[in-house]
């Protein structure tokens, strides 16, 4: 029985190139506001190897961003303070890959985040969004996030936002485990409300 998992980082037959040796499968988002650890959360974008056909820093710090020698690395600098999911919304905008994954810069992907993420992708094409559980540190503690996961006995609104998630069971997707379909995500508005980093 082939061990091969259904999605490689080989180049499938037909896919557009960004480069003859990288295909264009997922521009990584990354909006900012300049924090010291961009550069550990760009690493671990491009240590994604070459499912990562683009890095689209967004940036909303209003200050100048440079020194990524990476050439999939691309700078959106926006005209300040408009918060994470606007930077989000342009990043996804300026993207060109199937898919979009997203990463904020204080965070990093352990090895084969993206891999896993688009073995499930390609293998059950009706599902447009993937999520996963993060290793969490807050204040010095570990953590995984969601703590409960989802089995599928509820609709998925009701899990996340039902009454058990008011009874303290955390519940919340971390925005760095997302992958999407960029033709899903292009077409879905972000609340800009939601303007923290």
């Amino acid at each position: 029985m082939d061990s091969q998992p259904p999605f490689t980082a080989a180049s499938p037959a037909g896919r557009t190139t960004h480069s003859d040796k990288v295909p264009v499968v997922v521009s990584v988002v990354i909006p900012t506001v300049g924090r010291a650890s961009l550069k550990g959360a760009i690493e671990s974008a491009i240590e994604q190897g070459p499912l990562v056909s683009e890095i689209l820093v967004v940036n909303d710090s209003g200050a100048t961003l440079d020194g990524f020698a990476d050439p999939r690395v691309r700078i959106i600098d926006t005209e300040g303070g408009v918060g994470a999911a606007a930077a989000r919304q342009r990043g996804v905008a300026a993207s060109c890959g199937e898919f979009v994954a997203f990463l904020d810069d204080d965070d990093e992907w352990l090895d084969g985040h993206l891999e896993n993420a688009l073995n499930v992708l390609t293998t059950h094409t009706g599902v447009d969004v993937y999520a996963a559980r993060a290793e969490v540190m807050r204040n010095g503690i570990w953590s995984i996030s969601p703590r409960v996961v989802y089995h599928g006995r509820c609709s998925l609104i009701s899990f996340l936002y039902g009454w058990r998630a008011f009874l303290g069971r955390g519940r919340t997707v971390p925005t760095p485990t997302v992958v999407a379909r960029r033709a899903r995500v292009a077409s879905t508005l972000m609340d800009h409300q939601m303007a923290t980093f």
